[in-house]
Formats: structure tokens, C-alpha cells, sequence
């Protein structure tokens, strides 16, 4: 859609300040799947399962999910919010992923906790 809408007598996505907000949604989506996926590879060849690199990638990924909905939500105005486009419902399932997969705070602690279990398994080695 924001290849077709024209604002000022240009395509939208030929603004500048779009085409850079377009640049980083693009550049997020794929360092959350890159998280991902090096998560994913981690707990299934180590073991024990590590803990920090899954939480890390979902809590980046959390965000991702809804900077960049809203974002989308943001650049297509009014249109954004109509049924017919389907950015809102996308916009509200991102949210959804806070329910289901924990909340930032819950993930942050985790990660916390696995930083400094990191650093005290380090100071064992000397």
C-alpha cells in the first residue's frame, strides 16, 4: 500500500523519511528471525538447553513485532486501521505474544540472571 499511496506528488515510499523508517522495519524483522534462528540452533545442539540466547530473541522480537506494526499502522494513516487492509489486526496480535511468551520484564530478569550465572562461571576458571 505504501508503494501505491502518493503524497506530495511522489509515491510515499519515495519520501525519504520513509523509505528510511521501510529500511529499519526490514532491518529489525531480520535480526529478530536471525536471533531466532541462532536460538534455535543453540538448544538444539547443546546441552543443556541454554537459557539466555531463546529469551534474548523473544524479547527483541517482542518489540520488533509491535514497533514495526505500529510503524506500518502509522505510514498507511487512516487506511491502517481499516478492517479491509488487515494492518490492525496485525498490529493487535503483535501484542499477543506478551501474553503467551512473557512479559519484557519477566524476559529481562531471565536474561539478567543468565548474564551474571555467565560472569560468576567465568571467575571459576581462574
Amino acid at each position: 500500500m505504501v508503494g501505491e499511496r502518493i503524497q506530495g506528488g511522489k509515491l510515499l515510499r519515495e519520501h525519504q523519511m520513509t523509505a528510511r523508517r521501510l529500511a529499519d522495519m526490514a532491518v529489525n524483522v531480520d535480526a529478530a528471525r536471525l536471533l531466532y534462528q541462532r536460538a534455535a540452533v543453540q538448544v538444539d545442539n547443546q546441552l543443556p538447553a541454554p537459557e539466555k540466547e531463546p529469551a534474548m530473541a523473544k524479547l527483541f522480537a517482542d518489540r520488533v513485532a509491535i514497533e514495526t506494526a505500529s510503524a506500518a499502522v502509522a505510514l498507511m494513516g487512516s487506511r491502517g486501521y481499516m478492517k479491509e487492509y488487515g494492518l490492525e489486526k496485525v498490529l493487535r496480535d503483535s501484542y499477543g505474544t506478551r501474553i503467551f511468551e512473557g512479559t519484557p520484564e519477566a524476559l529481562a530478569l531471565s536474561i539478567t540472571e543468565c548474564l551474571y550465572r555467565d560472569e560468576d562461571d567465568d571467575d571459576d576458571d581462574f
